[in-house]
């Protein structure tokens, strides 16, 4: 089905709407019955839920906080969430970017920049992600008790007294 619909200097093809997903059958053989008006508000609100259910597939920072625990300090041998050094995750909807602030064990630690590295790849495979930013800090300084219970119980096996 095709036609076109111009209202207030603006022009709808529905097929081509119908084809980049704002509309299936039934949304498209309801639409056909509007007024010109009513169809172009029809199609506007459409294309606004379509915006909405993007920035709803943006991840939740539970869910960038659980892709990270595939990430582990390579010295260590445990998760980079587990063991605390994780201080902030901060996700931008608008702009489909998400800030992960982050400390190392320690600030002589030659393996940071693996870490940016796999927290980069890891944040950037979750959908709706555009651009990862990692800011990397030493304030505060990281201790073992920053870990979460079973971060430490990992340190307490492996003999860090905390």
């Amino acid at each position: 089905m095709r036609f076109r619909l111009s209202t207030f200097g603006l022009s709808w093809d529905t097929a081509k709407i119908h084809r980049g997903g704002f509309l299936n059958n039934d949304a498209l053989s309801m639409a056909t019955q509007l007024p010109a008006l009513a169809f172009s508000r029809f199609v506007a609100n459409l294309i606004c839920s379509q915006t909405e259910r993007r920035r709803e597939n943006m991840p939740t920072k539970e869910q960038v906080l659980e892709v990270l625990k595939n990430c582990y300090d390579p010295e260590i041998g445990i998760n980079i969430v587990d063991l605390g050094l994780i201080y902030g995750v901060d996700i931008d909807e608008e702009a489909g970017r998400v800030k992960v602030t982050f400390t190392l064990t320690t600030p002589f630690c030659p393996l940071g920049p693996e870490l940016v590295d796999q927290i980069r790849e890891l944040v950037g495979s979750l959908e709706g992600v555009k651009e990862v930013e990692t800011e990397l800090t030493f304030d505060p300084p990281w201790s073992p008790e920053k870990a979460t219970e079973e971060g430490k119980a990992l340190l307490r096996i492996m003999g860090v007294p905390i």
